[in-house]
C-alpha cells in the first residue's frame, strides 16, 4: 500500500500482485530513505519462489537481506 508507513521490525507480505507468483513473508530490517521507497528486508517465509534462480529460498535460508521497494510490501496480518 503505497500511503502506508513502515519501520524496521515490521513484518510484511512481499509479492507481486499480477506481474509475478513470488509470495514471502519479509522483516524490514531498516529503511533506505531513497526517495523511490525502498527497504532493506530479510525473508521469513517463502511460500512462492518464482525468481528463477532460487534467491529467495537461499535469502531465508541464510538470513541475508536484499532491497525491496515498499510498493510490493504490505502489513502482514497472518492470513495465507
Amino acid at each position: 500500500m503505497a500511503n502506508e508507513v513502515f519501520k524496521p521490525g515490521d513484518v510484511c507480505l512481499y509479492s507481486f500482485g499480477e506481474e509475478n507468483s513470488s509470495r514471502a513473508i519479509v522483516e524490514i530490517v531498516r529503511d533506505l530513505h531513497d526517495p523511490r521507497g525502498v527497504a532493506e528486508i530479510k525473508f521469513l517465509k517463502v511460500f512462492v519462489a518464482d525468481t528463477g534462480n532460487g534467491l529467495f529460498d537461499y535469502l531465508c535460508r541464510t538470513g541475508k537481506t536484499m532491497n525491496a521497494s515498499f510498493k510490493y510490501l504490505q502489513r502482514w496480518r497472518g492470513e495465507g
